[in-house]
């Protein structure tokens, strides 16, 4: 009987994802395992601003929401470090400004290790900005501004 090699570790599955011909290694299913340990926006904050970004803005179909699921973010979910919902301000039902900080498992392949990327949608002005925090942390900072 020949020796047989068992390797015990989790297989994920990264992802090469290009913005602005940059590319950016994500490892999908570390960042879903981690959502799984953070707070759902409504558990950190119940007020008004913090229910319409939970029950409607990020289930809208905007392209830049669509490129952070790529990551594997769970758009419905609070890192756990900032406990204090996501800074959104309405008035009456109009949206004037929305910021939010989501993280992923990988590495961005750029010397500056951080790249900016937004489009303009329904009256909207989206921005991302993704940096390397850490070792195989890369933060994407959410803004969206009223034109």
């Amino acid at each position: 009987m020949g020796n047989k090699i068992k390797f015990l570790f989790n297989i994920y599955s990264f992802v090469e994802i290009k913005i602005k011909n940059e590319f950016i290694e994500v490892d999908v299913d570390a960042t879903q395992e981690f959502y799984l340990t953070q707070n759902d926006i409504l558990e950190d904050c119940e007020c008004d601003d913090c229910q319409y970004f939970y029950k409607n803005f990020i289930h809208k179909p905007f392209k830049i929401l669509e490129i952070i699921k790529k990551f594997g973010v769970d758009l419905s979910e609070n890192l756990v470090d900032e406990s204090t919902g996501v800074w959104c301000v309405r008035n009456d039902s109009h949206l004037l400004h929305i910021f939010q900080v989501y993280q992923a498992k990988g590495v961005i392949h750029n010397p500056q290790k951080e790249i900016k990327y937004s489009v303009i949608e329904h009256g909207l002005k989206m921005e991302i900005r993704l940096y390397q925090s850490a070792f195989n942390v890369i933060d994407i900072e959410l803004t969206v501004n009223k034109l």
